[in-house]
């Protein structure tokens, strides 16, 4: 139904980039650090100033290593059978998800929040519910990338099927 893969040609600004914030942050590391661990634990200030200037930087190159790794490796395939629907993920780490179809309770498009602007979570554009067995209800996001003809394919071909399904 949907094979999806990143476009790589954006990872090259992502590892200059990446380099750049190396640069500064692995001297600002060692600067830190150089008197040992015990210097956060006491005082209020030196403890904001790690969390500032070491935490906010660190999971910021996270992130960047996050979507080259994305860009480069990364990609999606969404295939169906008669009584399933299997969704692979393949991201940092690979995510494989089955859902039966008599699980799924919705299906629609999905924009991401104007508040996750700044985070880099590759824009899912479809967002289908199902029901775990345990009966938790959970959110699955695929369909990276797409335009708006292609949502609109996928989402209305995913209800087609869980109508089919139920029919059977």
């Amino acid at each position: 139904m949907l094979r999806n893969k990143p476009d790589s040609s954006g990872s090259v600004a992502d590892c200059i980039g990446l380099g750049i914030m190396l640069v500064f942050y692995i001297p600002l590391l060692h600067f830190m650090f150089e008197d040992g661990w015990d210097w956060f634990l006491y005082d209020f200030t030196e403890f904001f100033l790690f969390m500032v200037f070491i935490v906010g930087p660190g999971y910021g190159i996270f992130l960047l290593i996050s979507n080259i790794h994305w860009k480069i490796f990364g990609g999606e395939i969404v295939h169906y059978s008669s009584s399933a629907i299997y969704i692979q993920q393949k991201k940092l780490w690979r995510r494989e998800v089955v859902i039966p179809w008599d699980c799924v309770t919705d299906v629609e498009p999905y924009d991401e929040p104007i508040w996750l602007a700044l985070v880099p979570t590759k824009d899912p554009t479809v967002c289908l519910t199902y029901k775990t067995p345990a009966g938790k209800a959970r959110k699955i996001r695929f369909g990276f990338h797409l335009n708006q003809k292609q949502q609109a394919y996928v989402v209305e071909r995913v209800r087609e099927l869980c109508v089919e399904s139920f029919e059977k």
